[in-house]
């Protein structure tokens, strides 16, 4: 596996420090894209290396646009100050340090279940994928269809969750 040799901690450093100047994510972003290799490697063996180096590379940049960082510039706002949290200890927070509530995860549920139960196949298939972060040309890459077909597959998702009540998230 890639993971396993030192050459690839390397390419994945060299990676990171070119995604962001920022130093203080470079060992967040690292272990993060690690991750994501040993991931996609398990997903799609096969693949050159740098198949693998630059899926790591864009997922790194979805990573810091979606706010998903600790350090993220759209989250630093929502969390609480460390000071604030010792002066209410009573007082709990339904999100996270990840950004994700119980509240959240458990309305994202239902609301997948609801849709399910309305989707063709094709249709599950491509919410599932959704689900699990891959960005519209893999779900088109892994299941071997165009990206204008999965936006389709997805717009028709999104339409149905509209005729159901289900508000978008902002």
């Amino acid at each position: 596996m890639l993971i396993d040799q030192k050459e690839t901690h390397e390419v994945v450093r060299r990676i990171v420090v070119k995604v962001t100047a920022d130093r203080a994510l470079h060992d967040d972003l690292t272990q993060e894209a690690i991750i994501h290799l040993w991931l996609r490697e398990q997903q799609c063996p096969g693949q050159t290396e740098s198949w693998y180096f630059q899926s790591c590379r864009y997922f790194l940049l979805n990573y810091l646009r979606s706010g998903r960082s600790v350090d993220s510039t759209r989250r630093h706002k929502s969390i609480r100050p460390l000071a604030e949290a010792f002066e209410h200890p009573d007082a709990s927070d339904d999100a996270s340090v990840s950004g994700r509530s119980v509240p959240g995860l458990v309305s994202a549920r239902e609301t997948t279940d609801l849709l399910t139960r309305w989707l063709t196949p094709g249709e599950r298939q491509i919410l599932g994928l959704l689900e699990q972060g891959f960005s519209v040309r893999e779900i088109a890459a892994k299941l071997d269809i165009s990206h204008t077909s999965v936006i389709r597959y997805r717009k028709r998702i999104a339409t149905l969750a509209a005729k159901l009540g289900i508000d978008p998230v902002v």
